[in-house]
C-alpha cells in the first residue's frame, strides 16, 4: 500500500511539473484580432477585408498575409527568437519571447518608433499565449494583437 501511494505522489509530481515547463509554439497560423488606437483609449476588432496574419514556420521563416480593401498582399522573411532587446530593457513578466522579423524585401517600411531597422518588425510573444506589436504605441502608433488559428 505504500509502495502505491509512492507511486502516485510520484506521478503527480511529475505531471505538475511537466505544467510549469508548458512551452508556448510559435509556428502556426496568428490572425490578427485587435487594433488597439495609440493617441486615444480604445481598440477594435479589424474587419475581414482591412487585416493581416503572420505564418510562422519551423525553419525561421514566415510570411505575412495582408489584406487591403481585398487586394492580397504577401511579404516573407527570416525570424529569431530572443529573450531579450534594446527597446525592451527591463524584463517584463508577461513577455516570454521577443521575435524579431527581418523582411527578405529590403525597401519595405514599417513605422516603429526606431525600436528596429524599417525593414524590421519586433514583436512580443506574451505569456498569455498571443504576440503583439506595439514598437509603434511610443509614437502614437496603433499596437496589434493576433490569436494563434488552432
Amino acid at each position: 500500500m505504500k509502495l502505491k501511494n509512492w507511486i502516485l505522489s510520484l506521478l503527480l509530481i511529475t505531471i505538475s511539473c511537466n505544467k510549469d515547463k508548458e512551452t508556448i509554439t510559435i509556428s502556426g497560423v496568428w490572425k490578427l484580432s485587435k487594433i488597439v488606437y495609440g493617441q486615444v483609449p480604445g481598440s477594435f476588432i479589424p474587419d475581414e477585408n482591412n487585416t493581416h496574419s503572420y505564418r510562422f514556420n519551423t525553419n525561421s521563416r514566415f510570411e505575412r498575409t495582408e489584406i487591403k480593401k481585398g487586394n492580397i498582399i504577401k511579404e516573407e522573411g527570416t525570424y529569431t527568437i530572443t529573450d531579450t532587446h534594446s527597446f525592451y530593457e527591463n524584463k517584463n513578466a508577461k513577455i516570454s519571447k521577443l521575435i524579431k522579423l527581418t523582411y527578405d524585401n529590403p525597401e519595405l517600411v514599417f513605422f516603429n518608433c526606431g525600436s528596429t531597422e524599417t525593414n524590421k518588425q519586433l514583436i512580443l510573444l506574451k505569456a498569455d499565449h498571443s504576440l503583439e506589436n506595439n514598437s509603434a504605441l511610443a509614437c502614437d502608433g496603433n499596437g496589434y494583437l493576433y490569436s494563434k488559428e488552432e
